[in-house]
């Protein structure tokens, strides 16, 4: 399927542009002609691939709530298509929009839920897509989507899980690391002062403190430096 672009004229002479899909241009010229359209210009449109548009990555959250509204309205009686519409328009997040309003014109258009979110494999993967299309043959959409958005939650939940467990320690880390840096720049200098009131020979962990404490106060800045390029 292919996407036309139209001028034609209206049942009282007035001049209309729009879009359809169509397997030709020929098939396009028909569509329009049965619309009780009078073709001036048809010409093929350059497909848009809205994985590649610059919004970032589709949210795991943002398909969950898709899924859920899309089977709360199909379960009431919305047709398909319309509750797409509804979905895409109500959706804040850019990119998911912009493939929604797409599922949508793909559907309008007489392609399959199935084939029209096959298009999109990078926010709808290949287990979603194949459920999908088990739910449009067994005519349980609804309950599908349902079950679907129940799954992708939990996985969800779990991924968001793992990553803060991930970053748990680093943050622990990072606060022993600004502790050590805090306590050989600012604690260790006192006891230095100290020290040196007595003429004895200092113990080798305390001169090794000492001299991690001289090192780290005078290369403080290039560390800082280091630390932020690598």
């Amino acid at each position: 399927m292919h996407r036309f672009a139209y001028t034609a004229k209206d049942a009282a002479g007035k001049r209309v542009k729009g879009e359809i899909q169509a397997k030709d241009q020929a098939v396009a010229t028909d569509i329009l002609k049965r619309k009780k359209l009078t073709p001036l210009a048809v010409r093929q449109s350059k497909e848009k691939k809205p994985s590649k548009m610059g919004f970032g990555k589709v949210p795991l959250s943002e398909v969950v709530i898709f899924a859920r509204q899309l089977a709360t309205m199909i379960g009431a009686g919305i047709p398909v298509l319309q509750a797409l519409e509804i979905v895409s328009e109500q959706t804040d997040h850019p990119k998911f929009k912009f493939i929604l309003t797409d599922v949508a014109r793909r559907v309008a258009s007489g392609q399959t839920i199935f084939k029209s979110m096959v298009q999109h494999q990078k926010v709808f993967t290949e287990a979603f897509v194949h459920i999908i299309k088990a739910g449009e043959e067994s005519g349980n959409l609804d309950e599908i989507l349902d079950r679907v958005a129940i799954y992708l939650e939990k996985t969800d939940q779990i991924i968001r899980k793992v990553k803060s467990a991930m970053i748990y320690p680093i943050v622990v880390m990072s606060m022993a690391v600004a502790i050590t840096i805090l306590m050989l720049v600012k604690v260790i200098p006192v006891f230095v002062e100290m020290y040196q009131g007595f003429d004895i020979e200092l113990p080798a962990p305390t001169q090794f403190l000492i001299n991690a404490s001289d090192f780290m106060r005078n290369n403080l800045l290039m560390m800082i430096i280091g630390a932020v390029v690598f």
